[in-house]
């Protein structure tokens, strides 16, 4: 019987058509069997002793994120009042230099425009300096946190090679989350638009530091009182930019306490967006070892007959379809370009 010829027939073509469709995902389905056979064998043979001591590792760093989380407000706090005063003279040994100047023209700008500018260009450079340092005294006390999603992503990429894991990806996607600190840089943006929709009739540098702090500067119409432009009559001993600066720093000092509750905001942020998540990863990645050694105790019991003959099961059965796929696709080609 010339199969060819049958196969012009459209009432055969149609179901030969349907069976090679059929075929391919039997055929994919038993590809991925056997890639799961392979990823057994590899996990029975994975070391038990490596595992168990990666788990007490990531135990370890659990406890210490867990007592972090709990105390990281008052550690920061308390951090942040014991350096408070260093910080502020270094600070203002670094501003003071930088900050003095000549003495203004009157007719370049008007008192009121120099005030608000300079009050602008500090808030600005105050808020910069202070998130800095805020930030180093923050990753000071986060080193383990750090270690933990570095120590977690270099095992979980390691055992990768080795073993085929499915919630890996997950966990490591969720580290990129926590090592993105979008949450963070949104609320330091959140900050600095509060601070731009502020009015200038106040010169608030506190406020534009970590926003929301409240009015602890004089009207620029009371500063530009006490800052006379030079005349015929007097000198003016100070510049308009140095006297800002003086009154700026006071009211920032001054501030401290105010400061405080932004701090303690930010810090239960920090606790929010990294240290819960971080131990919650690592709760992730200890189960995934505890899967993995249900797996390897389940494997470990099959016998060689067993493994040998499912993979030559797999193996031939998948050849097997793939050689009628093959047979389908020639002769339905050739039948249809006939």
């Amino acid at each position: 019987m010339d199969i060819l010829r049958i196969l012009l027939s459209d009432e055969i073509k149609a179901p030969a058509t349907r069976l090679k469709e059929l075929i391919k995902p039997c055929v994919h389905e038993l590809s991925q069997a056997e890639s799961i056979w392979h990823n057994k064998r590899k996990i029975a043979a994975l070391s038990l002793e490596n595992i168990l001591e990666k788990m007490g590792e990531l135990s370890g760093l659990s406890v210490k994120i867990y007592k972090l989380s709990d105390r990281f407000q008052e550690i920061i706090r308390n951090e942040v009042d014991c350096s408070w005063d260093l910080w502020l003279t270094t600070l203002q040994e670094d501003l003071k230099q930088k900050w003095s100047g000549q003495i203004e023209n009157e007719q370049s700008q008007t008192k009121e425009e120099l005030v608000k500018s300079y009050s602008k260009k500090l808030n600005q450079e105050l808020t910069e300096k202070f998130k800095n340092w805020l930030h180093e005294v923050i990753n000071e006390h986060l080193k383990p946190v750090n270690l933990a999603l570095n120590t977690i992503s270099s095992n979980l990429r390691v055992l990768s090679e080795d073993v085929s894991v499915e919630s890996r990806s997950q966990i490591l996607a969720e580290i990129d989350g926590i090592n993105a600190n979008s949450t963070i840089q949104e609320y330091w943006q959140e900050k600095s638009t509060e601070a731009n929709k502020s009015q200038f009739g106040i010169i608030n540098f506190a406020s534009d530091v970590l926003g929301n702090v409240g009015s602890v500067f004089a009207p620029v119409a009371g500063i530009t009182k006490v800052l006379p432009f030079p005349n015929k009559q007097e000198q003016q001993k100070q510049s308009i930019k140095e006297v800002v600066f003086e009154i700026g720093w006071e009211s920032f000092v001054s501030s401290k306490s105010q400061l405080m509750n932004q701090i303690e905001e930010f810090a239960v942020l920090i606790v929010d967006a990294k240290i819960k998540p971080t131990k919650k990863v690592i709760d992730q990645t200890i189960s995934l070892y505890c899967e993995i050694l249900d797996l390897q105790a389940l494997y470990q019991q099959e016998t060689p007959e067993k493994q040998q003959s499912e993979k030559t099961w797999i193996v031939e059965t998948r050849q097997q379809l793939e050689h009628i796929q093959n047979q389908l696709e020639v002769m339905l080609n050739e039948a249809t370009s006939s």
